[in-house]
């Protein structure tokens, strides 16, 4: 019969413990960013007027350690007043080209931070913080549980005849 020294595998437990709690308290500020930017564009969209505007200018570029390009589209609107606004909207592929019309919300009193008036535009940032949070929580609870049951998994692999002992002079090793 084998003997095996469980003071690494207490070590490991610790460990695998602290990163599920530690990914768990992450989660708690992903969700919490995911609530904001909700609320955030909940109360945007109840003040939004809404605009039509017109691509003038595309711009590609490449960001430092990226292979990808970038588009940048160049939007004018005119406010109510008749203001002349130009925003910017980036995207990964190119989604619009020049003289494109596009539907914007902007803020009668914060007109340049005006959005267009898409899906993702409006609920990318609580989307995506609410799946990080998600991805989260999930590997958070899988660290932890793991972290629970691996010292009593060990000991009852069906295909060992294990039997597991404390090392208390801190030596590693492995008896037979």
């Amino acid at each position: 019969m084998a003997t095996v020294n469980t003071e690494g595998w207490d070590q490991l437990w610790r460990a695998s413990k602290k990163k599920g709690i530690a990914c768990m308290a992450i989660s708690a500020a992903a969700f919490a960013a995911s609530v904001y930017a909700w609320h955030s564009t909940q109360s945007f969209l109840v003040n939004a007027i809404p605009a039509e505007g017109t691509v003038v200018e595309i711009d590609t570029f490449t960001r430092p350690n990226q292979r990808d390009t970038q588009y940048e589209a160049r939007i004018q609107f005119f406010t109510e007043s008749g203001d002349s606004i130009e925003i910017q909207a980036t995207n990964n592929v190119p989604g619009y080209a020049v003289g494109d019309n596009v539907k914007i919300l902007y803020e009668i009193d914060r007109p340049y931070l005006a959005i267009p008036d898409e899906y993702f535009a409006k609920w990318g940032s609580s989307l995506i913080s609410g799946a990080l949070g998600v991805l989260l929580l999930l590997a958070g609870v899988s660290f932890y549980r793991r972290a629970s049951s691996r010292t009593a998994s060990l000991a009852s692999l069906p295909w060992t005849n294990w039997t597991l002992v404390r090392d208390t002079t801190n030596f590693a090793h492995i008896g037979l």
